[in-house]
């Protein structure tokens, strides 16, 4: 699957595909429509999470942060945190 393939959010509701696992790290496909949201939960490594398409508002520690298409951010390990969907959305999260 090539990324520029990735157009749109067609699933009802949050899909995750994994598109890629080896021993050392694994990446992610999330797939939200506007308005969804991802609840708090932790991850237990860093992970990097790079927007393909849309908007999200990403909550952590109080802050929010927002981020589009083409932004990237690195989540810590072990820290509370959710994700909002602001618009049809596609994002990765290589860990």
């Amino acid at each position: 699957m090539a990324i520029r393939e990735i157009t749109d959010v067609k699933s009802k509701g949050l899909t995750i595909e994994k598109i890629f696992k080896s021993n050392s790290c694994e990446t992610l496909l999330f797939k939200l429509k506007k308005g969804e949201e991802i609840p708090n939960h932790v991850t237990q490594r860093k992970a990097l999470l790079i927007m393909h398409k849309g908007k999200v508002i990403f909550h952590m520690d109080g802050m929010e942060i927002k981020l589009a298409s083409g932004n990237t951010y690195e989540i810590p390990e072990n820290k509370i945190h959710r994700v909002q969907a602001k618009a049809n959305t596609l994002f990765f999260i290589v860990r």
